[in-house]
């Protein structure tokens, strides 16, 4: 695949037209630019003005500012055609034959048709720029010619490993591998992030930068732990949208889906007193604590936020046969 790659960039090169045109002044014909193409001559021109129109720092960019304001255009005009072997020598000629020019170079390999002229080859290098297969834990399987060699060796598709490489900073797994272009490896540039999405793959324990997630009950008894938010979300709520309502109850330790979940692991976790209830007989004495108001409601089979009138004051706090409050607010005697 490499060999071909180089055979169609020789046959470009071979009967590529390399057009040296100049720019002009509309009023005065006075040329203020001498460049090199392979495209069109209009497409060219679209292009200077294109970037002038930016405002960038180059001379060129400048001046055809400059006509733009005065609401004139340059008149682009061909000079002379080359082929791949004179055109360097001929532009640097056309050059020397103007004083007052916007060129930055004296030709050759100038700015503009360098652009042109390298994009091909910049593009065989990509194809060339070696990478490296690596195991889930970082260490060297093989090292490849390409990322499209290896692909098409082990049979995935054309821009897989690519992607991989690029988009997802080596987390993505590719055949069951890690993948980094060989010179970031060789300078230990990379850390294994989370992939932030909701698959998340496998070994997350590997995902140096994810937050923990510790799950616990109603009571503030430990559960399970688990190795991100996303992970979390992927293994207790699978299909729902539950990720801003789950940071918030992590952010202020408040019970989500009849569990607390914090980012700092405890043998029992603390529930904060704001949040608990009590509930008491007739005589005001307490019968039972309860971690949250919901779990209260688990216990007498009612539905969500059916006390909540009750706790707050409403109704004398009475309900079911006895006295609903907060705990803070018993603690305090304020009932």
């Amino acid at each position: 695949m490499g060999e071909l790659f180089c055979i169609f960039v020789e046959l470009i090169n071979k009967y590529m037209e390399y057009k040296i045109y100049c720019l002009k002044e509309e009023d005065t014909s006075e040329i203020r630019y001498i460049g090199v193409t392979i495209r069109e001559l209009r497409q060219r021109l679209s292009q200077h003005i294109h970037t002038g129109k930016k405002k960038t720092g180059t001379r060129i960019s400048k001046w055809i500012q400059s006509l733009l304001n005065k609401g004139k255009h340059p008149v682009i005009e061909l000079i002379e055609i080359c082929d791949e072997n004179t055109w360097e020598e001929r532009e640097k000629f056309w050059i020397s034959q103007y004083d007052n020019l916007t060129n930055i170079h004296c030709g050759g390999k100038g700015v503009v048709i360098d652009r042109s002229k390298s994009s091909i080859q910049r593009s065989a290098v990509g194809h060339y720029k070696k990478v490296v297969q690596l195991d889930k834990n970082g260490n060297l399987i093989k090292l490849w010619d390409s990322a499209s060699v290896a692909a098409e060796e082990l049979e995935v598709g054309n821009t897989a490993i690519l992607n991989a490489i690029k988009n997802y900073a080596g987390c993505m797994f590719v055949k069951k591998s890690r993948w980094m272009f060989l010179d970031s490896f060789e300078r230990n540039e990379f850390k294994f992030m989370e992939y932030k999405s909701n698959k998340i793959k496998q070994n997350p324990e590997l995902f140096s930068t994810a937050k923990h997630v510790y799950m616990y009950d109603l009571n503030g008894n430990f559960i399970r732990k688990f190795y991100s938010v996303a992970r979390t979300i992927q293994t207790l709520f699978p299909g729902t949208k539950t990720e801003t309502s789950l940071r918030e109850a992590l952010k202020k330790r408040t019970s989500n889906k009849n569990f607390y979940f914090s980012y700092d692991y405890f043998d029992k976790l603390e529930i904060p007193k704001k949040y608990r209830i009590v509930k008491l007989d007739s005589n005001l004495n307490p019968i039972k604590f309860y971690c949250s108001q919901k779990e209260a409601e688990i216990e007498l089979n009612v539905g969500r936020c059916s006390l909540s009138d009750y706790i707050r004051g409403q109704h004398n706090h009475l309900y079911k046969g006895y006295y609903w409050y907060y705990v803070k607010d018993y603690e305090n005697n304020k009932i």
